[in-house]
């Protein structure tokens, strides 16, 4: 998300094609269509194991998630930020911590919120 144009000068790029990352885009298209993307979203809002075990993997989701719920979902992206943000710096955050501040923003079907990010994107042009 934080490479395309539109993010850097909205005034210049304000459309919604010029806020997607393409590359980001297209890989997890790639990724869907071999049936590697379900699933992702419990490993990756619970830990960082995934940034270390498949990196490009994690990024490439991590981009994917943070651009359908800046999108569609910008008060609650915006209530989650805040809520991580506020932990304060170098303090421990564990799984289930991690889970739970997730959970309690977004809800707790992950299936479905996981579906209709993977959904989004797939329609994406």
């Amino acid at each position: 998300m934080f490479e395309a144009p539109g993010i850097h000068n909205g005034a210049a790029y304000p459309g919604l094609k010029q806020r997607v990352n393409r590359d980001w885009l297209a890989y997890l298209k790639k990724q869907a269509k071999k049936g590697q993307t379900s699933g992702v979203l419990p490993e990756l809002i619970s830990s960082d194991e995934l940034f270390r075990s498949s990196p490009q993997k994690a990024y490439g989701y991590a981009w994917g998630l943070t651009f359908f719920l800046a999108e569609l979902h910008p008060e609650k992206y915006a209530q989650y930020v805040k809520r991580v943000g506020g932990r304060g710096e170098f303090r421990e955050y564990g799984s289930q911590q991690r889970t739970e501040d997730f959970v309690r923003v977004f809800g707790s079907d992950l299936v479905d919120l996981e579906a209709r990010m993977l959904r989004y994107l797939a329609d994406f042009k």
